[in-house]
């Protein structure tokens, strides 16, 4: 398992390296987990969060998200999978469930058939694929 401040520096280069690959002009900003990206227009600001492994008990990935979203976009990156998924914080918003801690949890589950009741606010793996930065990358002017 690697340190929190490592895991953050892979996701960079992660996403770096596919929204080079989709025409996409990004570098990191100094410090934190953010990116400033363009294709033609006004440079936008991708928020990262990072889980580096899914669970084993059903839900395949959760990422805590900071409640203050300081970016135009919010990259979530499963560096198990090397999986990038773009939203905008209104839709991690309607996404995922506040935490007493203040922060955002949003997770991916693999179970179709899990009770909602029991378990709040789920999103199944195969609805979040809409989200694959692959297929939103658009929304990067």
């Amino acid at each position: 398992m690697i340190d929190e401040g490592r895991q953050l520096e892979c996701a960079k280069d992660l996403v770096l390296y596919r929204l080079s690959r989709l025409g996409v002009d990004a570098g990191a900003l100094r410090a934190g987990p953010h990116l400033l990206a363009r294709r033609t227009g006004r440079p936008v600001t991708i928020q990262l969060n990072v889980v580096e492994s899914g669970s084993r008990t059903g839900r395949t990935c959760e990422w805590l998200i900071d409640e203050v979203f300081s970016a135009d976009l919010v990259a979530l990156v499963d560096l198990s999978s090397e999986r990038v998924w773009l939203m905008t914080p209104y839709e991690v918003g309607e996404l995922s469930k506040l935490g007493e801690d203040g922060k955002r949890r949003l997770y991916t589950y693999a179970d179709p058939t899990l009770d909602l009741e029991k378990t709040g606010h789920i999103v199944f793996s195969g609805d979040f694929e809409r989200y694959a930065l692959e297929r939103q990358h658009e929304r990067i002017a």
